[in-house]
C-alpha cells in the first residue's frame, strides 16, 4: 500500500514525506476514528518537531487525494483510513463510533436512482443509538 500511496501523491504533485506517512500510519493502526489533535499527539511521540498545523495541512491533502475520509461528530472532525463505502453507527451516550459495511444495507443508490429522477453523486447516512456497554450501564442504573 505504501507504493500506491507514494504513486498517488506523486501523480498529483505531492511528495511522500515522513509526516504524511506517519499520519496515515496512525490512522490505519487506530482502533477508533481519530481527531486531528489525537493524531498530532500520537505522531509527536516519534516526530516531536511536527506541529498541529502540519497535521491539519497533511490531513487536508490526504482527504483531497481520497486516501482518508473526514466526517463530523458532535462538533469535531474525525478521520477514517477506511475509504471503502460504509456507514457509521454513533452511540449517543459514550461517543463510540462503529463502522457498518455498506453491503449490510444493500444498494441504496441504485434503489433511489431507479425510484426517482435523481442521479445520486454522494450521500451520508448515519445511525445513532446506544452501544451494548451503554445499554447495560443504563439498565444497571435503572435497577439501582
Amino acid at each position: 500500500m505504501k507504493k500506491g500511496f507514494h504513486s498517488q501523491l506523486n501523480s498529483r504533485g505531492y511528495r511522500l514525506t515522513q509526516q504524511r506517512q506517519a499520519i496515515l500510519n496512525e490512522l490505519r493502526q487506530a482502533d477508533h476514528h481519530l481527531t486531528a489533535r489525537e493524531i498530532y499527539t500520537a505522531v509527536r511521540r516519534y516526530l516531536p518537531q511536527i506541529s498541529l498545523g502540519t497535521v491539519y495541512r497533511n490531513l487536508d491533502v490526504l482527504e483531497q487525494l481520497v486516501l482518508i475520509k473526514k466526517f463530523e461528530h458532535r462538533g469535531l472532525f474525525r478521520y477514517d483510513a477506511d475509504i471503502q463505502d460504509h456507514y457509521h453507527l454513533f452511540c449517543q451516550y459514550c461517543d463510540r463510533i462503529e463502522d457498518i459495511p455498506k453491503s449490510q444495507l444493500g444498494d441504496l443508490e441504485s434503489h433511489f436512482n431507479w425510484e426517482t429522477d435523481f442521479q445520486i453523486s454522494h450521500y451520508q447516512l448515519d445511525f445513532h443509538g446506544s452501544c451494548v456497554a451503554c445499554q447495560k450501564n443504563r439498565a444497571d442504573q435503572e435497577r439501582a
